[in-house]
């Protein structure tokens, strides 16, 4: 797609909304489908949802019970 294809496409159904009648089904079913996105958009919430501060942040990590032999290795252990 081209970024002329894609203006005209939002020409073509900027047009159909104002004007709000439909010359065919293809655009009698693009003004329903912004009809009812126009319909729910006031339903959306704006906000960012309400969370424990534990899911937003991270938590301290308890190591008392490790294993020495864990505790001692080293990156270079591993290769």
């Amino acid at each position: 797609m081209t970024a002329s294809y894609i203006y005209n496409r939002l020409l073509k159904w900027s047009s159909i909304l104002y004007s709000d009648a439909a010359k065919d089904k293809a655009e009698l079913a693009i003004l329903k489908e912004f009809q009812y996105a126009n319909a729910i958009i006031p339903t959306l919430s704006t906000g960012l949802p309400i969370c424990p501060k534990d899911k937003l942040t991270s938590k301290l990590l308890n190591f008392k019970n490790l294993n020495s032999t864990i505790i001692d290795l080293t990156i270079s252990d591993n290769y």
